[in-house]
């Protein structure tokens, strides 16, 4: 029987998916008896919650820490000089880094720490798998994920189209698979009410260059010409001026606690989901558990969760995304199929055995057996 686990989360990613997925891993770790510790530790962003926020997101249980009230390059360096200092001070079986600068800074500062060999690295998506990049950004950023694996080759992925880049960019690393999740039961408690009169289309996340916010602006404006009532909107916030000149057609809420968000996609009829490349849409899933059809890019990520045609309708264009999500729009039956098929799809992804799932990855990539670990 082997002793529980001390783990310490850490990101600069503090907001949008990448913070729910981390302290939704974070919570249900700390509720499991095999964990004996659990930290997670950020650094700040533009649209990162209130430092309380996100103690609620993680939960009680979870140590949360927040190292540097600067934004820009200097929360880096603070994310960088921080983690070394605990690594000296404390004791950590596992320290997972999430996103690329913190897997890059932190793997290496692991490396050189007495936690060597401690790390495990979740990219939360690969940016330079994302095909509209130049080749010329895509290499950049392939090279710095490349060094990253120089100071730690341990990878957590959180999707298995997501681990097949891993393994074709990086044929040394080592690999395991964990799925985000979400509280499907509570999620469904939410009924859902759509406008028929004034269908409304969602996005959710950061407004960054990542989510294409651009292919969702121009969908919207070919949609608007055929249903003039619907709606556009995303729930989130950042960068308002990448929309380019279909800004004025989408309607942007800012950031809202989970709760107002799941009570504004009630109205919502189909999630739009046009992200460049993920690691495992949290947004996707939780659409899904709602019993929302999403239309959604055919990307990374997204294509483990969409199932063309079953749970949802997946594209390559603007255009065959806007004929997508007018066909959803206008088509009852078809939305009803799409709308059965995510909530059944869903259930895969329940939050309750996500610590039992964490351990596994962590074992296997430690080369330790789980089943010598005692049940809660």
């Amino acid at each position: 029987m082997m002793p529980p686990l001390s783990v310490l989360h850490v990101t600069d990613a503090s907001s949008s998916g990448v913070l729910t997925a981390v302290t939704t891993i974070a919570r249900q770790q700390s509720e499991d008896s095999r964990f004996e510790r659990v930290v997670f530790a950020y650094v700040l962003r533009p649209d990162s919650p209130a430092h309380d926020e996100i103690e609620r997101l993680a939960g009680p249980l979870v140590e949360v820490q927040r190292w540097s009230d600067s934004l820009g390059w200097r929360r880096l360096a603070d994310l960088t000089r921080n983690l070394r200092e605990r690594l000296r001070a404390d004791h950590y079986d596992v320290v997972h880094l999430h996103s690329s600068r913190t897997g890059l800074l932190g793997r290496w500062v692991t490396l050189l720490s007495p936690h060597r060999g401690r790390s495990v690295y979740s990219p939360h998506a690969f940016a330079f798998a994302y095909a509209q990049w130049s080749r010329p950004k895509r290499f950049i950023l392939w090279s710095l994920e490349l060094m990253g694996t120089l100071g730690g080759r341990r990878l957590v992925l959180n999707s298995e189209s997501e681990e097949r880049v891993a393994k074709r960019s990086f044929p040394w690393s080592r690999t395991a698979v964990l799925a985000n999740a979400v509280d499907v039961a509570h999620l469904r408690t939410f009924d859902r009410s759509p406008d028929p009169d004034h269908p409304a289309f969602a996005h959710i996340g950061r407004i960054a260059p990542a989510k294409a916010p651009e292919v969702f602006g121009a969908v919207a404006a070919r949609v608007s010409q055929e249903l003039p009532h619907a709606r556009a909107l995303w729930f989130g916030e950042g960068d308002r001026a990448l929309f380019g000149e279909h800004e004025d057609l989408v309607e942007i809420s800012g950031w809202l606690r989970p709760a107002e968000l799941h009570r504004r996609l009630r109205s919502v009829s189909v999630l739009l989901f046009t992200s460049r490349g993920e690691g495992m849409p949290m947004a996707v899933l939780e659409a899904q558990a709602m019993g929302i059809p999403v239309v959604a890019s055919r990307v990374t990520g997204v294509i483990d969760l969409v199932k063309d045609g079953e749970t949802g309708l997946l594209a390559d264009s603007v255009e065959d995304l806007a004929d997508s999500l007018v066909a959803v729009l206008t088509e009852p039956e078809l939305a009803a199929r799409l709308s059965e098929g995510t909530a059944l799809a869903a259930e895969r992804f329940d939050q309750a055995s996500l610590a039992q799932r964490s351990l596994t990855a962590y074992d296997v990539l430690a080369g330790r057996p789980s089943a010598a670990r005692s049940t809660p």
